[in-house]
This record gives structure tokens, sequence and C-alpha cells, in this order.
């Protein structure tokens, strides 16, 4: 818009009925584009400010940089409200009467306010007012990897009172397994439920392949060819808890020979293990020979 000032300038028009109408011009601004008249003496101006608070302290320090399309809402004394946003310069000027004027900034996501909100300008005629508003830009917290818990490797130590490896005992007698849960960390393993298992081997047929029949028939059908191999099945017989030092015992009395080893599940820190297979042979036991009684002379 182009203004133009008219100064000294003194007029007076009177006209009849609504044919005439009073014009007085003393030192007046005049909008081109409308011609409306603005009297700067009898007007005032608010400047709103809006600022990036890095550091949060409510004030705009040197290097803090002004924010532009800031939404803000005025609500003059009459009750008028006027909406606009900062320039990009980070302000936003409004003309108006004299008065208290209302003035609140829009609530943008990831910002905080550091200033209140809203604020009141008082507009004087012929001055201005400053109103200044501060957001601090909400840090978003640090992507995190999730960390995966030390995955350790457990192993047993096992020995029975009659030695390692292949035990032989008289039937009847008891014998003991005990040993240790351990750590690849090298920390005992405490608390843990471990499992004595008992095993069989059986033999299972499976499926190796086809087997053509003679070709020399008029009908060659295909024939499942089989085999048979050794495979060894598990039983839980008994469990008990590791102590504080990792330790365990079972006391075992066989009937025959048997195959034994012991097993923890693991968990989600703890790798499953078992030991090596325990061979427990046992023997009959000898009968006593029953001694002859002497007969009496």
């Amino acid at each position: 818009m182009k203004l133009f000032r008219i100064n000294k300038l003194i007029a007076s028009i009177i006209c009849l009925s609504f044919a005439y109408c009073v014009f007085s011009f003393t030192t007046a601004l005049v909008i081109a584009d409308t011609g409306i008249p603005i009297d700067k003496a009898t007007t005032g101006e608010l400047h709103i400010r809006k600022f990036n608070d890095l550091d949060g302290n409510g004030h705009w320090d040197p290097g803090e940089p002004a924010i532009p399309n800031w939404p803000i809402s005025v609500t003059a004394p009459d009750g008028t409200v006027t909406n606009g946003q900062t320039d990009g310069s980070g302000q936003l000027t409004i003309t108006g009467a004299p008065g208290t004027y209302n003035v609140s900034e829009g609530m943008l996501p990831g910002w905080t306010p550091t200033t209140p909100n809203p604020q009141t300008g008082n507009v004087t005629p012929g001055g201005h007012t400053d109103i200044i508003f501060g957001n601090k830009q909400n840090t978003p917290p640090p992507i995190t990897q999730p960390i995966e818990p030390p995955h350790i490797e457990s192993f047993f130590d096992v020995f029975t009172d009659l030695g390692s490896g292949h035990v032989k005992i008289t039937s009847g007698k008891t014998f003991v397994i005990k040993g240790q849960l351990n750590g690849s960390d090298g920390k005992p393993i405490a608390n843990k439920n471990v499992v004595i298992k008992i095993g069989i081997i059986k033999d299972v047929k499976i499926k190796e392949g086809l087997k053509l029949k003679s070709a020399t028939k008029k009908k060659s059908k295909a024939k499942i060819k089989y085999k048979i191999v050794k495979k060894w099945f598990w039983k839980n017989i008994a469990a008990t808890i590791t102590d504080s030092n990792g330790n365990f015992i079972f006391k075992m009395k066989p009937k025959k020979t048997s195959f034994y080893k012991l097993a923890y599940d693991g968990d989600s820190t703890i790798s499953a293990s078992s030991s090596k297979i325990i061979k427990v042979t046992v023997k009959k036991a000898k009968k006593k020979a029953k001694k002859k009684k002497k007969a009496k002379l």
C-alpha cells in the first residue's frame, strides 16, 4: 500500500441531508488503495515477537533465533479477536485503538513455553508496546538399542562316590551322583533346577528309501526300504535345586544296568546343558554258601 502524507490540510465540507458530510484532516495518513485514514495520534501498535529460548531461561539472549510462522491470537479492548502469525523475522505487528489487549500464542507440539501465556499489552496513542513469547524445543529422548543380557554357557562337573565314567555296583547297593553346575563366566550357577534322567536305547525303524522290485515282472512296484537304528530315549526320574555354590547331589539305587545323565533346561541368560552319560553296571550279589552242619557223634 502506498501512503501519502497530507500536511497542513484543513478542510471543512458541509453538506445537507445524506449528500453532505464533514471531513477534517489534521496531519493524517491515508491508505491509497483503500482511502481509509489512520491517525497515529489516536492509535498505537503492539509488537509481538517470538523466539527460540535455547537455554530455557525465559529471556531472549544474544544468539537465540526468532521463530517465524507461529500462530498468535489478539483480543482487542472491544472484544474483537484477530488471528495471525509471526513473519519471517518472528514478529507480528497489530495497530489498534488505545486500551488493554490480551495476546496469546498457539501451542505447537514439541515445544514448551518459557514465558507467560497469555500476556497483556497496554496500547497508548502514538506509542508501541512489545510483547515477547519464548518457547524451547523439546529434546526427543535418545534412541537406544535394547541391551541384550549376557549369555552364559552352562556345563556340568559330575562324579560319583565310586569314581567317574563307568560305575559298577552290586544289586541292592546305593551310589551317589554329585557335582556342580558352572557357567562360562567362571561362576557357579546357583538356585537352578537340575534333573537326572535315565536313558533307554531302543531300536527304531526309519525309512531309508525305495527299493525297486524285479523289472522282469509285468507290474513293477516300488517297495519301501527301512533300516533299524538305535536311539536314546530319556526320562526324568528326579530333580533338585543347586545350592549357593552350584552343587547338587542324587542318591541312586538301580536294580539293573542303567544309563544316567544330568540336565539343565536353561533360561533367558544361561544356555541349557547336559552332562556326559554315566553307565552303571549292576551285578547280582553273590549268594552266601550255607555251612554244612557236622553230624554229632
